[in-house]
């Protein structure tokens, strides 16, 4: 993709209105919250769709820059690598193995914990839309992706990461403001308890959308409790509020910038405060903030030190 690609806003269609009308926020009547995850077939992704790549000398230039994703990016392998030799619900092969399977586990495991809040799967990929365990799933709910879909793919002139470029379009769910609140989950994230209760719970404001929570970036489960330093932020479990001028200001924000990721980028945002001008936004009101769950409730599943399990825990 080229720097001199035009930026589209993610939007929702009329169709997608219609379709998640009756599940939608307070001025819907009906559901505030609801949990989202993504699955995309990649090779059904039209090209021009896909983010821009980083040279090997932008991406030696950003690591330079950011050290700690360096060693986070060597701890991740060595966790792969360490998981892939024992027993595991994942597969051996890494997100080459993801698909419809792990959503209709998700949605087990979530209906298995007790809740009572839909799934929204976030996808292009046809045997997902037409998948005939759907019947079995009723809490799920489809949401298509592509031009004319539900909703469109996110364009804009970043650079990313070559095996990160097709994450750029999680941003997407920043404008699915049918729900009050969602709590985005990654594929490969096991939900062990009820965590309902996050959407309410007074400790976890998104501040009207100012606020956004995710777990600790941090693959060497060296952080003991939470940390905020560098790339603290991993989008694998995120709890976030929509709104269409947060995905507009988002995407305004990431324009000729270069990111080793979605969430690299999400933090960057959330902890950017500084007005059209430059100058620092001092009011706490206004400010936007990254903030991370408690790692007693949401972490890596290596780095889990308690008898008992996580609430929800991330493994790749």
């Amino acid at each position: 993709m080229q720097a001199s690609l035009l930026f589209v806003l993610v939007t929702l269609s009329p169709a997608s209105a219609l379709q998640l009308k009756k599940n939608a926020g307070p001025d819907g009547g009906g559901e505030e919250f609801a949990y989202v995850t993504m699955w995309l077939k990649k090779d059904l992704v039209p090209l021009p769709k896909f983010a821009d790549v980083m040279t090997a000398e932008e991406e030696l230039e950003l690591e330079q820059a950011n050290p700690s994703e360096k060693k986070n990016r060597a701890a991740r392998l060595s966790v792969q690598v360490s998981e892939e030799s024992m027993e595991s619900d994942l597969p051996k092969g890494g997100s080459r193995r993801y698909g419809p399977s792990f959503v209709f586990d998700m949605d087990g495991k979530l209906r298995k914990a007790g809740s009572t809040k839909p799934l929204l799967v976030v996808t292009n990929d046809p045997a997902m839309i037409d998948a005939p365990e759907l019947k079995d799933h009723p809490m799920i709910k489809i949401v298509e992706m592509g031009e004319g879909k539900n909703v469109d793919f996110v364009q804009t002139n970043v650079k990313l990461l070559a095996r990160n470029r097709v994450h750029l379009h999680k941003l997407a769910i920043f404008s699915m403001t049918e729900y009050k609140k969602m709590i985005y989950m990654d594929l490969d994230t096991q939900v062990n308890k009820n965590i309902d209760h996050i959407f309410t719970d007074e400790r976890f404001s998104t501040r009207d959308g100012k606020q956004v929570w995710g777990i600790v970036n941090d693959f060497s489960c060296g952080h003991h409790g939470t940390r905020y330093r560098s790339d603290f932020f991993n989008s694998a479990v995120m709890l976030f509020e929509p709104k269409k001028e947060t995905a507009k200001d988002m995407m305004k924000f990431a324009e000729g910038k270069r990111f080793w990721g979605d969430q690299a980028l999400i933090q960057a945002y959330y902890t950017h405060n500084k007005d059209e001008k430059g100058k620092m936004i001092k009011d706490p009101e206004l400010r936007k903030k990254a903030r991370i769950f408690p790692t007693k409730m949401a972490d890596f599943m290596n780095c889990n030190e308690n008898t008992e399990p996580l609430e929800i825990e991330h493994h790749r």
